[in-house]
């Protein structure tokens, strides 16, 4: 997924290999979204991760917008279910 739109998100060579992560975090967006398909609730990745629980649903927002814009790198990438990620989060 393309992360350079996101305002929360940046990408450093010497942080995470240049994987996307939250500003100012070595927290990897990719592992917030792959937590919240595996069932787990913002609030729960958030208390986990140690990050505050509207960074987690921003990066939520952000993926499911791309991805129902078709924009994401990874077409094969959705929730298990758009219509539950508000009330998940």
């Amino acid at each position: 997924m393309d992360w350079s739109d996101c305002p929360i998100v940046e990408t450093k060579l010497d942080i995470q290999r240049g994987r996307p992560v939250l500003k100012g975090t070595r927290m990897p967006v990719q592992d917030i979204v792959n937590n919240w398909e595996a069932g787990i609730d913002a609030p729960d990745i958030a208390e986990f991760f140690e990050l505050r629980v509207g960074d987690v649903t921003d990066v939520l927002a952000y993926a499911r917008n791309v991805h129902s814009q078709g924009r994401g790198r990874d077409a094969d990438w959705s929730p298990k279910d758009h219509a539950q990620l508000g009330s998940r989060m």
